[in-house]
């Protein structure tokens, strides 16, 4: 991959990345590729970002340890 920044070759590994981007703190992709440039530029590899941000609500909407979000979510709607 060419880096955004700079237009030099990142360097590709695979590794956790924190998955910030998805709106949650807690949220950890494993065994993802992660390019890293010299100039300090970083992009993670997300294959099927749309199934992964689906299969991400679906567990808060359905697993009940997740009860305290949904009720913070469904208020924040409201709100809105």
């Amino acid at each position: 991959m060419t880096c955004p920044k700079c237009g030099d070759v990142m360097a590709m590994t695979r590794g956790a990345h924190r998955y910030l981007e998805s709106g949650l703190s807690d949220v950890t992709l494993l065994d993802v590729e992660i390019c890293e440039c010299a100039c300090g530029e970083r992009a993670i590899v997300v294959p099927h970002r749309a199934e992964l941000h689906a299969l991400i609500g679906r567990t808060i909407a359905t697993d009940t340890k997740f009860l305290p979000i949904r009720a913070v979510l469904a208020n924040h709607w409201r709100l809105a």
